[in-house]
């Protein structure tokens, strides 16, 4: 069918797809019914023609379709003699992405089939070629694509109720279309349409947001909000919502921003922005991960909640009363009523200690708050003996561990002859953690969890040099090779966050007593409690005394990195205006941009940029050409994957032929 849609094989001679000819070939496989359908519902006459757009924004569907987001979903569930009409007003209101869990939801319990998810999409009015990178992005992930079309459709197009009641219905899915309209209808009462409201959260500036999720909360039972992937859990009593009511939770995670914290204190988790379709109607339980390794009860009294309140950057936080900590635990918990900005510090040790208080961990039992200790010098504590002699307790406790994160991960410079290695430190949250693997998906890595053993700790890398075999060669990039631990906790004060790292360079030179594998481990120092002693680097040498087909080589055999990165540069600049001049063609840039991207040419962020119809086809040739030229010069030896993918569309072809020519006698 996209064949067809896209003209192949002489369809355009024959007058290009039609609803006129689709009939018509229904008719010849003996659809008469399908054939006489289509006639109808588009007032066809058998010899006339309707063509379909090359870039299938016009669907098999009279009405233009667009994208809609569902409302929440109530908790109670209503019998169909409770329904008794349809509201057309409430149809008619326009959806937007903060919809999107309503609409899975509304979705998911009518049981709607998520495989038919690409249809759905076409009804709704999104382009083919959307959905197929789409598809392309999530493979064999039906839930996720029908969640990511969703998206698409309340972000890109005008999107109603009644608009995706007609689109599940278009694809076979009539019940489901029954009981979207039958739950919008009844959701037409106020307090049965909880939708986030505009605030702070749609207003935040100066932040890095890692991730943002939503919950539904149903009146009538306690109920928990546990998103620990990102490191908070939230537990709502039985009475906080209305048995007949839904309030929608919407969690933000923010992992570096303009934040201002008390003197001599530091963050210690991920900042969650919180907010509620409607209030709560009794304070709740909140829960957040934390990085301190609490060993001692006096441990407890160096953390504490804190919160801002203020929309705009810079955002000053303040302590909180009320905050539970215990031995053991990495989750600090609290009750509040109010929802904002929230996250936990601890004192950084930078200038006072505080007084040492063994005994109870709740911060309000304490004799003494942290915020009134923080400005306060180091004197003894005086305890009573069961003699009742007076002793002297040193209050210069030590001050409890942090635990942090190490990310190795490798990127092949050269194949086979030079690779890159990062390790890429944060403190251990799992905010962070998620972030950093989100940033380098698609690099394999090796994880470390440890401490460091002084307070102002220094964690380094420390190679062993005779142990590297013959031909190979270490080149750590900085002197000495490590990172301190005051760089690792100033994290949260950069948007985006700039984790600290060590590059090392390996290289490998071909010869008769090169080692063709090395395996080389590198010794951590300055840390303790590590869930990895050495980091092991395994690296195997390439075959370079052949050239294939198409790879950069010159006649007199191979040639330097150096050449290779200006040899691919020139090949692809002589043919930018020639590429330019293809891609203008809407299709020939929609199929290239997907050819890209499976190839791991483009990223994403690009691909999606490219794919956006709303933007001039120019300015998106622009910065796809740019993109790939950026990625060519980074790695020269994707040249060769760049002419596979142009080879891959009868319109490239004969420049992809032209390029590698240039390859092979530059």
């Amino acid at each position: 069918m996209s064949a067809w849609l896209r003209g192949k094989d002489k369809v355009r001679e024959k007058g290009g797809p039609s609803w006129s000819s689709l009939a018509i070939a229904l008719d010849k496989e003996g659809k008469h019914h399908i054939a006489t359908n289509i006639r109808n519902k588009y007032c066809l006459d058998i010899k006339e023609v309707v063509e379909l757009t090359e870039e299938f924004k016009a669907p098999l569907t009279p009405i233009k379709l667009e994208p809609t987001i569902q409302k929440v979903k109530p908790a109670t569930n209503y019998s169909p003699t409770q329904i008794s009409e349809y509201n057309d007003d409430q149809q008619k209101v326009i959806l937007t992405i903060r919809d999107l869990v309503g609409i899975v939801q509304v979705l998911k319990d009518s049981s709607f089939q998520t495989i038919k998810w690409f249809d759905l999409g076409l009804y709704l009015g999104l382009t083919y070629n959307n959905l197929k990178m789409i598809e392309i992005m999530y493979p064999r992930d039906a839930e996720q694509c029908l969640r990511e079309c969703l998206a698409k459709w309340l972000t890109d197009i005008e999107a109603t109720w009644d608009k995706l009641a007609i689109a599940v219905s278009e694809v076979g899915e009539t019940s489901v279309a029954e009981y979207i309209r039958a739950e919008v209808s009844f959701a037409s009462a106020p307090t049965m349409r909880p939708t986030v409201q505009p605030t702070e959260l749609d207003e935040l500036k100066g932040v890095h947001v890692a991730a943002i999720n939503s919950f539904l909360i149903h009146g009538g039972s306690t109920q928990s909000v546990n998103w620990e992937e990102y490191g908070i859990k939230i537990t709502i009593p039985q009475g906080a919502v209305l048995p007949s009511d839904t309030v929608q939770v919407t969690i933000t995670a923010l992992v570096g921003g303009d934040f201002i914290f008390p003197e001599d204190t530091e963050l210690v988790s991920a900042v969650y922005a919180i907010n509620l379709s409607k209030p709560f109607l009794k304070p709740v339980k909140l829960e957040i991960q934390h990085c301190v390794s609490i060993e001692t009860s006096s441990h407890c009294n160096y953390l504490s909640f804190a919160t801002a309140t203020n929309n705009q950057p810079p955002y000053k936080f303040i302590t909180v009363d009320g905050g539970e900590f215990s031995i053991g635990n990495r989750y600090g918990s609290i009750s509040i009523a109010k929802f904002s900005k929230y996250c936990i510090k601890t004192y950084s040790g930078r200038r006072y200690q505080p007084y040492s208080i063994p005994g109870p961990s709740s911060y309000h039992e304490r004799t003494h708050t942290l915020s009134s200790l923080l400005l306060l010098p180091t004197f003894p504590v005086f305890e009573a003996s069961s003699m009742g002699i007076i002793s002297v307790k040193n209050s210069a406790d030590k001050l409890p561990n942090k635990s942090y994160y190490g990310q190795v991960m490798y990127e092949v410079r050269r194949p086979g002859r030079e690779w890159l290695m990062r390790f890429l430190l944060s403190k251990d949250l799992n905010a962070l953690i998620e972030h950093i693997k989100k940033t380098f998906k698609f690099v394999e890595c090796i994880e470390v969890s440890f401490q460091f053993k002084d307070d102002d700790g220094f964690i380094e890398l420390y190679f062993d040099y005779g142990q590297c075999p013959k031909g190979w060669s270490v080149r750590p990039h900085q002197f000495p090779t490590g990172v301190r631990q005051i760089d690792i906790d100033d994290y949260g004060s950069m948007s985006p966050p700039r984790f600290p790292k060590c590059l090392i360079t390996f290289t490998v030179s071909p010869g008769e007593d090169t080692v063709k594998e090395l395996s080389y481990p590198v010794t951590m120092q300055g840390i303790k409690k590590s869930n990895v002693e050495k980091i092991n680097i395994v690296l195997t040498m390439g075959d370079f005394q052949q050239a294939s087909a198409g790879s950069i080589a010159s006649n007199t055999g191979p040639i330097s990195s150096d050449d290779e990165r200006k040899l691919a540069g020139k090949v692809l600049r002589e043919n930018f205006a020639a590429l330019s001049k293809i891609l203008a063609a809407p299709s020939n840039l929609s199929a290239v941009i997907m050819s890209f991207y499976a190839k791991e040419l483009i990223s994403d962020t690009t691909a999606t940029e490219c794919m956006n119809d709303c933007r001039p086809v120019q300015d998106r040739c622009a910065s796809l050409l740019f993109a790939v030229k950026a990625t060519v010069d980074g790695k020269p030896q994707l040249i060769n994957t760049l002419i596979e993918a142009l080879k891959e569309n009868e319109a490239f072809k004969e420049i992809a032929d032209k390029m590698t020519q240039s390859l092979i006698n530059p």
